[in-house]
């Protein structure tokens, strides 16, 4: 017969995701703001103004970025990421053994 948990057992269990989810989210957040100083130039969005005026990498300041969500954060470091790999389409060669 299993023995069931405890609550402690739980609270630790939970304790320890919830760190791990913290650093995940400062790991993405780090993410997006080097991507940002290293390619500062990279549109990421339009704003909705009549002239859909280009927002570029540069705009997103690390204090805008922390208090976007993460699904917004992973947006934009997709947006980036896909613009870097358009304009660089070069493919490494695969090797398969």
């Amino acid at each position: 017969m299993t023995k069931r948990p405890t609550a402690q057992e739980y609270k630790g269990q939970y304790e320890d995701i919830v760190s791990d989810l913290n650093v995940l989210e400062s790991k993405i957040t780090q993410r997006l703001i080097d991507l940002c100083k290293l390619n500062p130039e990279v549109p990421v969005a339009r704003k909705a103004d009549l002239d859909k005026t280009i927002i570029k990498a540069k705009s997103l300041n690390a204090y805008y970025i922390t208090n976007l969500s993460i699904q917004e954060r992973l947006q934009y470091i997709y947006i980036i990421e896909q613009y870097l790999q358009e304009q660089h389409p070069h493919k490494q060669t695969e090797i398969k053994f």
